[in-house]
Formats: structure tokens, sequence, C-alpha cells
């Protein structure tokens, strides 16, 4: 039975715009299986806007790439949009996409564009790169670099790098863009202080998982004026962490501006991993930077926390200033006698006792405990704040439940307080892990624990 455009359209009208479509593609195949579905399309061609809509879909579905590629440059965008589509999926000829190019428009031009770079055509791109730079500029050419071949770009690369968002070429041709980043970098230093650093940093960032020896060698090669971003350092540590580590301690960066930042927790424990030689070196550059050594500490594994506090301070006394964020992260011997140390140099210039009292939250619970529960009746409002604060963080750091409860048991005490004091004493108890907060269930008088009656004769848990 012959199918026409006129039984295609009334068959269509009814039906919602999905169904439409799965319609109107069913048939085009199986027009095409059947060798009609030219004459479908060419009826449908003069049924109107909507009649050449249908037929582009048919012919799209049918696989009619003879139709579709006549229609590259069709004024309407819906019928240019399935040819586009064609020209990316079917077999059309470099040829007429090359065509389609004379006299385009720019939306037009950036749309073949796409398709040149999607469809990997390399001889029709290097072809297209000479033509659109001599008739509309390097910007135009420049958007079909993608798409050549390795050797066309590094050929042309130095005669458009300036039109080209060097970025998104390198994550594609990362050799080639840093084979002209050099050149550039090594006949014009002065780039880096031009306001370029930005630039050549995301450069870095999309060639550095294909080549970190090369980020690595331009890095160190040019120092501060590159900048070290973090998104870097993942890929840099794990091809050489000793060159990394060198990296972030030179001293010409500083510890300033973006490197006052720690770099992400991974890249951290890749490092402490790799466990390079000069990581205690990184340890004294952050010294200055309390948040950024906590960092560190805080990736290590606690058996080598001892050793490394070792090499970092090398017999030097930590300074007071950068103590209160560092002591939970110490061994346990190591902070009970820093704290023990603060205290006493604190007690003996005679300074406050609340700035005492958060060093004493770092001392065995025994030892701390008599002085801080004795606190809690201070007559200064500031010292019993600082008393409960450290009172209930001294008893969560032992890891005890016991000491944990005794602290809870106190509590009624903040009935008639003043209000900054109970504000710091329940800001503290919310810093209590609620484990350790819980009470923990009473035994049976038999030594186990019931929610019942005991079911042994004479026992209960009443």
């Amino acid at each position: 039975m012959p199918h026409h455009a006129e039984q295609l359209l009334a068959d269509v009208d009814p039906l919602p715009y999905p169904d439409r479509q799965r319609l109107v593609a069913r048939r085009a195949r199986e027009l095409a299986a059947d060798g009609q579905l030219p004459a479908l399309l060419s009826e449908l061609e003069h049924s109107g806007v909507y009649g050449r809509r249908l037929a582009a879909l048919a012919a799209s579905a049918g696989r009619a790439t003879e139709y579709l590629t006549e229609r590259l440059t069709d004024p309407d965008p819906v019928v240019r949009g399935y040819a586009l589509r064609a020209a990316r999926t079917q077999d059309v000829p470099d040829e007429a996409i090359e065509a389609a190019f004379t006299g385009a428009s720019c939306t037009l031009r950036r749309q073949l564009a796409r398709v040149v770079r999607h469809g990997r055509r390399h001889r029709l791109a290097e072809r297209l790169v000479g033509r659109l730079r001599a008739e509309w500029g390097d910007a135009e050419a420049g958007r079909l670099l993608s798409a050549c071949s390795p050797e066309f770009v590094a050929r042309t690369l130095p005669d458009l790098a300036h039109a080209v968002p060097l970025a998104p070429l390198a994550a594609r041709f990362p050799d080639e863009v840093l084979d002209h980043l050099e050149r550039v970098l090594a006949e014009h230093p002065g780039t880096l202080r031009l306001g370029q650093s930005p630039e050549l940093a995301d450069v870095l960032a999309a060639t550095v998982r294909a080549r970190p020896e090369r980020a690595l060698d331009l890095l160190e090669r040019f120092g501060p004026d590159l900048p070290l971003r973090h998104d870097l350092l993942p890929s840099l540590a794990a091809a050489d962490a000793e060159r990394t580590v060198r990296l972030l301690t030179d001293p010409r960066r500083g510890t300033s501006g973006p490197y006052s930042l720690p770099p992400t927790s991974g890249t951290l424990r890749r490092l402490v991993r790799a466990n390079p030689p000069s990581l205690p070196a990184l340890g004294r550059h952050w010294l200055a930077v309390p948040r950024c050594f906590a960092a560190l500490l805080r990736a290590l594994p606690p058996g080598r926390r001892d050793a490394f506090l070792d090499g970092v301070y090398d017999g030097a006394v930590p300074r007071a200033a950068e103590l209160p964020l560092l002591l939970p992260l110490f061994p346990h011997t190591r902070r009970h006698a820093e704290a023990r140390r603060q205290v006493a140099a604190l007690r003996a210039q005679g300074r406050p006792w609340a700035g005492i009292a958060s060093f004493l939250a770092h001392l065995p619970t025994g030892e701390a405990q008599p002085e801080l529960r004795a606190a809690l009746s201070r007559p200064d409002a500031d010292d019993r704040a600082a008393a409960w604060t450290a009172l209930l963080a001294n008893a969560a750091a032992a890891d005890d439940r016991d000491a944990v409860q005794d602290a809870l048991g106190l509590l009624p005490r903040l009935r008639n307080e003043q209000d900054p004091v109970r504000s710091a004493a329940l800001t503290a108890l919310a810093q209590v892990p609620a484990r350790r907060r819980a009470r923990p269930p009473r035994p049976s008088c038999c030594g186990s624990t019931h929610t019942a009656r005991c079911r042994r004769p004479g026992h209960s848990t009443r």
C-alpha cells in the first residue's frame, strides 16, 4: 500500500508531539526499506514549513543522507538542525561541509565548526583553517584548531595562540601547547608579570594529568611567577611527591594569599603515603600557618606523628600561638607535656586564669578536673565560662565516659548562671560526641544487660 504525504499528515495530526515523532520515524524506516522514502520526502517538501520539517525528520530516521546534505544551509533552523545532526552521525562528505561554509552566517559557521570537531575531520579542518583565517580572521580559524592533527597544531599554534583559548586546546594537545608555552616564556619572561599568570595556570591544570613531569619542570623553572594552584597538587604529588613538597616549601611563594589555605585532605594523604624526605621541611614551612600545619598533622597516622613532630621542631619549643589548634592532634604524652609547660609559663607570667584554662583542658583528667571543678565557683564570669568549656573538653578528649557523665551531673548548676556562662557551657557540651554523652546501660544483678525481667530465678533488673 503506497504511503502519501497526505495520509501521513492525517495520521500524525491528532497525536501529541512525542507520538508524532515516533510515528514519522517508524514509517520513514519502513519506506526506506521498500525504496519509497524519496517519493514521500518529495511530497512533504511541498507541504509548507510543517511538511518540510517532517521531511527532515523522516530523512534523518530513514538515513537519507543525500537529502539532508543538500540542506546543511537551509534557512529553517529545524531542518538545518536535522541536517547538521546527520553530518555528525552519517557519512556526509567533507566537500559538502566545506561548501556550506561559503557565504555562511556567523551562527552557521559555528555550527559547522562543531560538526567538524565532533567528526574528527582532520584534513577538512586543516583546509578550512587557512581559508577561514583569510576570510574571517584568526579567531574564526582558531575554532577549528582542536580538530586538526598534532603536527598541524604544532606548526600553526605560534600564529594563532593569541586568538585561541589555550586551556581547552591543551586538554587535547598537551605536548604541543606546553612546547609553545615554554618557547613563549623563554623568549618573553615578562609575560608572567603582565597579567597572564591565571591563564597559564589554567593551561597547566589542563595538562597536569597527562604530563605532570613537564608541569613540574615549568613550575620549578619559572618559580613563584607561575602560580601553584591547589588543583594541580594531586597529579603533581602522584608523579613526584618530593618535587611537589619542594615547590610548596619554596620561600619565594611565601605563606600568604592562596598559600595560606591548606591543600585538600586527599592531596595531603597522598603526600603522607609517599613520605618524601622533605616532609618535615613542609611542616616547618607551615608552622607560620597553623591551619595548614594542623591539616598536615591530621593527614598523618597517629603512630607517625611523634617522630614527625621531632623532625619539625628539632628540639625547639612550639610557640603558644599555634598550640590551641595543634594540641588536640599531638600524641598523648607530648600533648600533656606541652600543656604542662604552657600552664607553668602562663602562671609565671601572671596571665589571667581564663587563658590558662584552655591549656588545662589538655592535661590528664585526674590532673585537670579538680582545678577545673573548683573554678566553676570563681567570682569572675569569664573564669567560670572558661572553666565549663575546659571541663567538658577535657572529659571528651580523654575518651572517658565516666568523666563526661560526672561533668553532665554538674549541669544543674547552670540554672542560676549568667547567660554568657550558660551559653559557653552549652556550646562546649555540643562539641562532646554523642556516644560519650549517652548514659551507659544499667547492668542487672546477674551481670548482663536487660530491658525486661531477668529470666534467671530470683534475678531482676528492677
